[in-house]
């Protein structure tokens, strides 16, 4: 026998960042319920393939491993999630970062000084407002947004 239907959301036009708990849980029931999590996956991965992002994953796991920069697999994992995000790590702050996405290196005094692209790993936008039209689908069946109207969902 089928689970029952979840009761209907109200969802607030503007909600709160972090979503309260209660909301986000609610929110994930109504997706499961509505199937909607493997074509959430499935656009996503679409887009982020598009894109190259895989690639540039690897390549930025690379570049934290051979310079040192992580100590062990769960800060390597930490990290990665981090900067998909686009999360600045606290410890990059006190790099000099220029303009063109790449951050000087080098030893005190200026003597030996590298440049090294950091790469852009943060999941591609396109692939983010993808997921986010599944999941305005997926909620639009069972939920109800309060009041009508476009909001950060709708960009």
């Amino acid at each position: 026998m089928p689970a029952p239907a979840p009761t209907p959301l109200l969802i607030p036009l503007s909600p709160p960042t972090p979503l309260p708990t209660a909301l986000r849980l609610a929110i994930k029931s109504h997706l499961m319920h509505a199937n909607a999590v493997p074509t959430i996956l499935e656009k996503m991965n679409a887009e982020c393939a598009k894109e190259g992002w895989e690639e540039k994953v690897r390549e930025r796991v690379k570049q934290l491993v051979r310079r040192g920069e992580v100590r062990d697999k769960g800060e390597l994992v930490r990290r990665i999630v981090r900067e998909g995000r686009g999360v600045v790590d606290d410890e990059d702050e006190d790099e000099e970062e220029e303009g063109n996405g790449k951050r000087r290196m080098g030893e005190e005094g200026g003597e030996k000084e590298e440049v090294v692209v950091v790469v852009d790993i943060r999941v591609p936008e396109k692939a983010v407002r993808e997921g986010g039209k599944v999941v305005r689908g997926g909620l639009d069946r069972v939920g109800e947004l309060e009041p009508q109207g476009r909001d950060w969902w709708d960009t």
